[in-house]
């Protein structure tokens, strides 16, 4: 709320009429979590399932940290062999089934990258898997890896080993926004719907790619090894086979409890009218964060909209008016699915059909050195 207010503020300032507008809106929060790897020889692997605490980098140790989660995943226990199944895309189920490979009760072990991780947690459930576990594989950062010499994060540009990829998994691709209102804003009375039909009904965690390695690893020599699957991207940079498994009697046993809640959110509102009121731009990015600080994504963003607020305010004390209404936007809960946007929208419907004209969106506006 305070940062909503904030940059009401900013926006008041700077002669927008501006409010701020809550939703009550469904989310949840991780409560705690598990994973542990069994071999065939009894012996056991227990990655670490957090990032690293830097002295370089001290909101890695801040105590209200934000745990490695993912947002609306599902509470619940698996344990069972477990199938590599490449980036969780369609094709690769169905070229997992031509090779053979068991897919039904396992639990599947995807890399991030190609479809959205929701639809990788979905596309495994839907295909029997009770439980997913997803990691960012070192393939995807291009040439800057500590492989190619580069030092990690925070001493060099390299990914961290224990960075692991927060994000929702909530199937956008169906409808995003409160999955308990769909097609209508959320307010505390507002009747609430099923969830089922965007939201997974089996548990869900990131994992860093080191703590991904011995995972993989004991698939090596099981299954169907990566080079024969001959799939888009199957095979990463890690130093293992990307063999698909199981590989029999070495078994993951997962938890996952989250705490579900009803909670207000709150978005940043500010207009200009136009000389024209039969047309609107609007102009948005959201305010909320992963981790501590999100400083490119999206405060970069942010950063840019107020500037653009204060741009615009100087022409309006010059008596400057817009052709047409100009809408300024700072949305809340994105990060879970579009929740603050998709609520905004369902509650303007009717306006923003008749007048919107365009949506620029300002995400990450820069990102280190270089401009987006």
């Amino acid at each position: 709320m305070s940062m909503a207010e904030w940059t009401a503020d900013r926006f008041r300032e700077n002669g927008w009429n501006t409010s701020v507008v809550s939703y009550n809106v469904y989310l949840n929060y991780p409560v705690n979590k598990s994973l542990s790897l069994t071999y065939s020889n009894g012996s056991t692997f227990q990655p670490l399932l957090e990032e690293a605490v830097l002295d370089a980098d001290e909101t890695t140790s801040y105590p209200n940290r934000v745990p490695t989660f993912h947002g609306y995943s599902a509470s619940g226990s698996a344990e069972a062999e477990f199938v590599y199944v490449g980036r969780g895309q369609q094709d690769d189920f169905e070229r997992l089934k031509e090779l053979g490979v068991p897919l039904e009760g396992k639990i599947a072990v995807s890399r991030y990258g190609g479809p959205f991780r929701g639809l990788k947690v979905k596309n495994a459930q839907e295909n029997g898997m009770i439980g997913a576990i997803l990691f960012t594989d070192t393939g995807d950062d291009g040439n800057v890896t500590e492989a190619n010499g580069y030092a990690a994060y925070p001493d060099g540009p390299a990914r961290n080993p224990t960075a692991v990829q927060r994000g929702s998994v909530q199937y956008l691709s169906i409808y995003p926004g409160d999955p308990t209102t769909p097609g209508y804003p959320s307010r505390e009375d507002s009747p609430r719907a099923d969830t089922s039909a965007v939201q997974p009904k089996i548990p869900s965690i990131p994992i860093s790619y080191v703590d991904a390695i011995p995972i993989l690893a004991a698939l090596d020599g099981h299954g169907v090894d990566g080079e024969t699957v001959n799939r888009t991207r199957w095979v990463g940079a890690l130093n293992v086979s990307y063999s698909t498994g199981p590989a029999p009697g070495t078994t993951i046993s997962m938890s996952n409890l989250m705490k579900d809640v009803y909670t207000d959110i709150w978005d940043t509102i500010g207009i200009i009218n136009g000389t024209n009121p039969d047309e609107t731009v609007v102009i948005g990015n959201h305010r909320d964060a992963w981790i501590i600080g999100g400083g490119a994504d999206p405060n970069s963003g942010t950063a840019i909209i107020v500037e653009l607020s204060k741009a615009f305010g100087k022409l309006l004390a010059q008596g400057w008016r817009p052709k047409r209404n100009i809408v300024l936007c700072s949305w809340d809960a994105e990060e879970y699915g579009l929740v603050g946007s998709t609520e905004w929208v369902e509650e303007y419907v009717p306006w923003l059909t008749d007048t919107a004209v365009s949506y620029l969106n300002i995400d990450i506006g820069t990102s280190g050195a270089w401009p987006s």
